[in-house]
């Protein structure tokens, strides 16, 4: 399943996204060399996490 959705170990593919009728093009995102998958992915939850606590901050308020 995982190669369906166009990541593999060494790299990754983002998301496609497409404009909708009448919005201004949406510029390409290139793929992008993963060259250690551990790494980005704890810089990637790590900044998950920071955004949700400033977004429960922000609605306690």
């Amino acid at each position: 399943m995982v190669p369906a959705c166009g990541t593999r170990i060494d790299r990754d593919r983002p998301t496609r996204v497409t404009a909708r009728p009448g919005e201004p093009a949406i510029p390409t995102a290139e793929k992008r060399v993963i060259t250690n998958r551990a790494e980005d992915v704890e810089q990637f939850v790590t900044e998950d996490a920071r955004q949700r606590r400033e977004r429960e901050a922000r609605a306690a308020a």
